[in-house]
């Protein structure tokens, strides 16, 4: 399959092992299989990666500098989406 339709999601819920460490979870996933991907038509300006928070009160968020350059060195969007609860 491929178009459009070839969609697909890894979700980390809070109590998973790999939570607090997802995006570098997500980007070595990626990293690893980036060949695959391409071979099968998925370009790296096609993935995102979504973080999804749900808060009361204030939303802080930090990302270090190592993991944004590896998402940016592998072409992935990086989405943050908030919302208070």
């Amino acid at each position: 399959m491929d178009g459009p339709d070839l969609n697909w999601a890894i979700i980390l819920e809070e109590d998973s092992k790999y939570f607090t460490q997802a995006l570098p979870y997500f980007s070595e996933l990626i990293s690893e299989n980036l060949d695959e991907l391409h071979g099968i038509g998925v370009k790296s300006e096609e993935i995102t990666f979504w973080y999804m928070y749900e808060y009361e009160q204030q939303c802080n968020m930090e990302f270090s500098p190592e993991i944004m350059k590896r998402l940016g060195d592998l072409g992935i969007t990086l989405c943050v989406s908030c919302w208070e609860a």
